[in-house]
C-alpha cells in the first residue's frame, strides 16, 4: 500500500510582506509536519544521542555500537553471529561488518564452523572491559542529566517497546 502526499503551492504575485508571509506560513507547515513525524524525531533524538555517545566512548578507541557489541560477546564467549543480531536488533551485514573492524583492531576472533560463524573476544578486549563500562555510564549520566533521570527511564523503556512492536 501506497500512501501519497502531495502539496500544491503557488508563489503569490506581489512581492514585500506578503511573500515574507507566503514563506513563513510555508516553512511552518514542513515544520509542522516533521515535529508530527515519529520517523523524524527519533532520528533527530537518534543524531543527538549519537554525538554524546561518541564523546563518551572515544577514550575506549571505539563506537558505541561495537563497545555494546563487544560487552555482548564478552558476556557470551562464542556466541554465534546470528544470536548477536538479534541481540544486537542489527542487520546481519552490518554486523558482519562491525565483526571485520573489531577482527582487524585485534579486539575480536572469529571461527567458522560450515555456515555458522562464532565470535569472542582477545585478552585485548577483555582488558578493554572496565573502561567500556565507564563510558557506558557516563553516556548514561550525561544524558540523564539533559532529561532527566526519570524521562530518561520512561523514554528508555517506550522507544524499546515502540521498536519490538514495529518489527
Amino acid at each position: 500500500m501506497s500512501v501519497g502526499i502531495t502539496y500544491k503551492f503557488s508563489k503569490p504575485q506581489n512581492h514585500g510582506s506578503i511573500t515574507l508571509l507566503y514563506l513563513y506560513i510555508q516553512m511552518k507547515k514542513t515544520c509542522d509536519l516533521l515535529e508530527n513525524c515519529l520517523y523524524f524525531s527519533t532520528a533527530k533524538l537518534h543524531r543527538a544521542l549519537e554525538r554524546i555517545a561518541v564523546e563518551c566512548f572515544a577514550p575506549a578507541g571505539v563506537a558505541p555500537s561495537m563497545a555494546f557489541l563487544l560487552m555482548n560477546v564478552q558476556d557470551q564467549p562464542g556466541i554465534q553471529v546470528g544470536e548477536l543480531a538479534k541481540i544486537l536488533h542489527l542487520a546481519p551485514s552490518t554486523l558482519t561488518r562491525f565483526i571485520d573492524k573489531l577482527e582487524e583492531q585485534g579486539l575480536l576472533q572469529r571461527e567458522r564452523t560450515g555456515r555458522t560463524s562464532c565470535v569472542s573476544v582477545t585478552k585485548k578486549a577483555a582488558q578493554l572491559r572496565p573502561l567500556l563500562e565507564k563510558s557506558w555510564r557516563q553516556l548514561y549520566l550525561r544524558y540523564s542529566d539533559i532529561l532527566g533521570d526519570e524521562l530518561g527511564k520512561k523514554l528508555n523503556k517506550r522507544i524499546g517497546s515502540a521498536g519490538l512492536r514495529l518489527e
